[in-house]
């Protein structure tokens, strides 16, 4: 299904591999904007990513989507506060980010529910709050400034953001369990 010929780099390429693979994936175009939401789009009963839609979208329903290149982009969609009613699905090429509406990702033809796992690195996670708060607190108190700024990267979350002060509730917490694990090693081994 997916071409070697077809770089996707950007949200304009995205629109462009969706255009002209829709019909290939069983979906029909209503319309397409190019303000927010992109399209409007229904699934074909007998098409291919049917089956998939099934688990969140009914038979013939009208379905409002946003495509982005990245799934984190859509959280400046977030700010508006009527964005529920506007969108019920983010088309993207890469997933990176858990969102509260389903997404569904063509370069692997995947499907995340709503705050579902994404993709970082090779590996499978749940990204909630409180995990990038933990994750964030762990590499700060390592000192890995290097991997701090990787995994910011990531998740798209700006890097002055990923400078907690030490004084914050989630990493006293994550400290006193931290010292609570050393301690029952220490205690086990010896």
């Amino acid at each position: 299904m997916l071409s070697d010929k077809f770089q996707v780099t950007n949200e304009c390429a995205t629109r462009t591999y969706f255009d002209s693979h829709a019909k290939d994936l069983g979906v029909v175009i209503v319309t397409s904007h190019t303000h927010f939401p992109d399209y409007q789009i229904m699934f074909e009963p007998d098409g291919f990513a049917y089956k998939d839609a099934f688990r969140f979208f009914g038979a013939n329903q009208l379905i409002d989507t946003e495509a982005e290149y990245e799934s984190r982009s859509f959280i400046s969609h977030m700010q508006d506060p009527a964005w529920k009613n506007k969108c019920s699905l983010v088309i993207c090429w890469f997933h990176n980010r858990a969102l509260p509406i389903p997404v569904w990702e063509l370069k692997t033809n995947s499907w995340w529910g709503p705050e579902e796992s994404v993709v970082v690195g090779r590996r499978h996670r749940v990204l909630t709050e409180a995990a990038i708060a933990r994750k964030i607190a762990r590499l700060r108190f390592e000192t890995q400034h290097d991997k701090l700024l990787e995994f910011c990267n990531q998740i798209g979350l700006p890097t002055q953001e990923a400078k907690l002060p030490k004084e914050t509730e989630e990493y006293q917490r994550w400290m006193r369990r931290t010292k609570t694990r050393f301690s029952r090693a220490r205690n086990y081994t010896s």
